[in-house]
């Protein structure tokens, strides 16, 4: 390969077919090594296509159940392949340290033996159908706020006893990457830690896949020689700064050479260079046939996942589960109507079928069926139509460096405290009412803000900088809280990274490429 080829890899890029995944490598066309296109999916493929939507791995867990773990992963496995992914940026297996930690639904457990179990058989039904898999967060990212920026200061025993062995037990099943965290350890960044990356993971453990960054946590070009291969989901460091670096010797070939086959050799494995040679791609020569989505067998899987993860302190008289003989039933609450679907961010899914609790009760219950919505935790949306102009459908591009602003008129009918989200991962945004200061966002910080507004006409700003190529903010939805009170706003449950509660269409952004902002008023990673 070319120094360009080479650097190709060690790096994401822009897919221009892209199917909504979250990062991409282009591959040699013209020797035949073919693109790399890497999906979040902890509970299911994260695409715009639909995909089967399995419970919250941390439900999974509860299970105690390492066989279910396994079919888990054969339904994310099956349904990447099938809907054209080939690495899956999941598991994630960080031990639950912090109980508010945001993305505490993602991984598996506060235990070590339990979640070591069950990243070892999700991965073995993960890559058993095809699909690379690709553990994270290592290590130590055990908390969403100020992830970017702190310092976990972790003693050597606690480290070896808890936080390393799930990972440990993920490479013992063959995991093709790793992925390193956005925080430092022992005041290391964790991508350029080359005790972690380095001594830790290659020379005693023997680890021989690739270590990819975290979405945006790559910090230096030297990260490449202290244990870093693939910066994503651009190349800030390892692309044009890394071929000056290899250019003036500063950093060694054989480092570049030896992160480009760590990848390729993962790619061999699952057969993706079978019509690869030196002299270019070989005639009538076809990749692994890609299979059919789980489908039904993925809904049966995630049923089963439901059920034993449902874990009861009690259950007097034998309550559940319910059937129709039951009686009279009382339903409570928002989601029995509007299902919640996933955690939102990288963890969600366009699953195949949704249907409402409140729905199947109806069909199944011979008894009389009580709805109350109970406690309103999102507030009254705001139509659209309150903003003039309104925020623009398609959205507002912006290439790098690029500043532009947002100006409108909010027509508040009802005073009360109105709560605003602005999520753009790669830009810097700040959003002022009437000329005060509502909220400021920053890179990967979703920001959120509040302000009491009486009913009339306010002037709105949203003013955007991207700090990342090709910048994309969406348009959002709002609401005001119905509260009696002049209370602060609540602190988010979502983790940074995730999509605000209120924004739709509920996805986020492909972090390759895109970021998305939220600049109309509203009641949280790879």
């Amino acid at each position: 390969m070319t120094l360009d080829e080479e650097i190709s890899f060690v790096h994401g890029s822009t897919d221009p077919e892209s199917r909504g995944q979250a990062g991409f490598i282009p591959g040699v066309k013209r020797l035949g090594v073919p693109p790399l296109r890497l999906t979040d999916g902890p509970a299911g493929i994260h695409l715009k296509k639909k995909a089967t939507a399995l419970p919250a791995p941390v439900a999974l867990a509860s299970s105690f159940n390492d066989r279910l773990a396994r079919d888990f992963g054969k339904v994310i496995g099956r349904d990447g392949r099938a809907l054209g992914q080939d690495v899956l940026l999941s598991p994630m297996t960080n031990i639950i340290r912090v109980p508010y930690g945001g993305r505490n639904f993602e991984t598996f457990a506060e235990d070590p033996l339990i979640s070591s179990r069950m990243v070892s058989q999700e991965i073995s039904g993960i890559q058993g159908e095809g699909l690379m898999a690709t553990v994270k967060h290592f290590a130590a990212n055990n908390q969403e706020r100020d992830r970017q920026t702190l310092d976990a200061r972790v003693g050597e025993q606690m480290l070896r006893e808890v936080e390393m062995p799930p990972f440990k037990a993920a490479l013992a099943s063959g995991a093709s990457a790793f992925m390193c965290a956005y925080n430092k350890v022992n005041s290391v960044h964790a991508c350029e830690n080359d005790e972690l990356l380095n001594n830790v993971l290659r020379e005693q453990w023997g680890f021989e896949g690739w270590v990819m960054s975290d979405w945006s946590a790559t910090h230096s070009t030297k990260s490449l020689s202290n244990g870093l291969d693939q910066e994503m989901p651009l190349g800030i460091y390892l692309d044009a700064p890394l071929k000056k670096a290899i250019t003036d010797g500063s950093i060694p070939q054989r480092d570049l050479d030896a992160s480009v086959t760590r990848i390729l050799t993962q790619m061999n494995h699952f057969g993706l260079l079978a019509c690869a040679t030196a002299a270019g791609p070989q005639a009538e020569c076809a990749l692994p046939e890609r299979p059919k989505p789980a489908g039904n067998m993925g809904d049966r899987i995630a049923q089963r996942v439901a059920e034993q993860g449902a874990v009861l302190m009690k259950n007097d008289h034998d309550t559940l589960p319910l059937n129709t003989r039951s009686g009279s039933l009382a339903v409570i609450g928002q989601p029995a109507q509007k299902p919640v679907i996933g955690g939102g961010g990288s963890s969600e899914v366009n699953p195949n079928t949704v249907t409402a609790p409140l729905d199947e009760i109806l069909k199944r219950a011979t008894g009389a069926v009580a709805y109350q919505p109970g406690l309103d935790l999102t507030g009254t949306r705001i139509p659209e139509s309150a903003l003039e102009p309104a925020f623009p459908a398609d959205g507002i591009d912006l290439g790098y460096g690029e500043e532009k602003t947002f100006t409108s008129q909010l027509t508040v009918k009802t005073g009360g405290l109105y709560t605003f989200n602005v999520s753009a991962p790669q830009s810097v945004s700040l959003l002022t009412i009437d000329g005060t200061d509502v909220l400021r966002g920053s890179r990967n910080k979703a920001a959120r803000g509040a302000l009491q507004l009486k009913p009339g006409i306010h002037e709105v700003k949203l003013q955007l900088r991207a700090i990342r190529s090709t910048d994309h903010v969406q348009r959002c939805r709002g609401s005001r809280r119905r509260t009696s009170q002049q209370t602060a706003p609540r602190r988010s449950r979502r983790p940074e990274r995730r999509r605000p509660p209120s924004c739709s269409p509920s996805t986020r952004a492909p972090r390759a490429s895109t970021a998305r902002a939220c600049p109309s008023p509203s009641t949280r990673t790879s």
